[in-house]
Parts: structure tokens; C-alpha cells; sequence
């Protein structure tokens, strides 16, 4: 049951994101990475938005947040990927 619930978490998050027309970089069992689709830098009310956005999307104990800002991702394989900031 904890696996499927968290999948629907993540599924809801998924689904918003590729609404929004945003590309999905990389997603996991607690976090999804995705850019704009012209790879532009996101400002500081676009992320606030975002979190908002996406937090009411969920009841109040489940919560997105930003863990960090990247100018490039490189995915290897499933948990296993690089940044630089």
C-alpha cells in the first residue's frame, strides 16, 4: 500500500508537470527534476508558484519543495545521475 500511495503522489506531481508543457528531466519515488521547454533560467515567483501550484494539489502533510536550482542534469540510470550548479 505505501508503494502504490506513493506512486499516486508522484503520479499527480507527473501529471501536472507534463500539463504545464514543462520537460521531465528525472523522477523518483520522491522527487521529479524538470526544465522549461526552452531550457531558460526559472525566476524566484515562477518556483514560489510552482510549489504552490503543486502543493494544493495534495492534502496539507504532503508537500513539494525546491531542493535545488541546476544548470545541467545528467541521468545515468535510475537513482544514479549528476548536476552542476
Amino acid at each position: 500500500i505505501v508503494a502504490e500511495k506513493g506512486r499516486e503522489i508522484l503520479n499527480i506531481g507527473l501529471d501536472w508537470v507534463k500539463i504545464q508543457g514543462y520537460e521531465i528531466i528525472n523522477a523518483d519515488t520522491d522527487s521529479i527534476s524538470f526544465a522549461k521547454q526552452d531550457q531558460a533560467a526559472w525566476s524566484e515567483d515562477e518556483l514560489k508558484t510552482i510549489i504552490s501550484t503543486l502543493n494544493s494539489l495534495y492534502p496539507d502533510m504532503i508537500n513539494w519543495d525546491v531542493e535545488g536550482l541546476f544548470l545541467k542534469m545528467l541521468v545515468l540510470k535510475s537513482k544514479n545521475y549528476a548536476t552542476l550548479s
